[in-house]
């Protein structure tokens, strides 16, 4: 743990965040006012587990969203198009209603990107 005070403003400590073979993967730091009780090294490397749990939360619901939604969207729509090409190719009438279909498909598909896009007010980060 390093720490530093800058300025007689804020106090600054430093977590390293190490792998099985010792070598630093990540690391946090803290800010505290000066003249305020820093917590000790235990307590900090367990916020600093925390936030990495946080993290890979996070990167769970992205990968997830990403495979559950997006992927299968446009998979999907890629086989609508295939079924639309070959519609075109026989001069079937249902072309333009499927074409329309698509469309609204993919808009769909962009409005949950959009939402999920989307800040998080529950959290007042500054």
């Amino acid at each position: 743990m390093d720490r530093w005070t800058g300025r007689g403003k804020q106090a600054l400590v430093h977590i390293p965040v190490r792998d099985n073979d010792g070598a630093v993967t990540y690391a946090f730091g803290f800010a505290f006012p000066a003249g305020s009780t820093v917590p000790g090294t235990s307590e900090l490397e367990f916020a600093a587990a925390a936030s990495l749990q946080a993290l890979e939360t996070e990167r769970m619901r992205c990968t997830r969203f990403l495979h559950d939604v997006v992927a299968q969207a446009l998979s999907g729509t890629g086989l609508q198009l295939e079924i639309l090409l070959a519609e075109i190719r026989t001069g079937n009438a249902s072309a333009l209603k499927r074409a329309s279909d698509i469309q609204q498909s993919l808009e769909q598909v962009l409005k949950l990107i959009r939402e999920f896009n989307a800040p998080d007010y529950r959290f007042n980060v500054s």
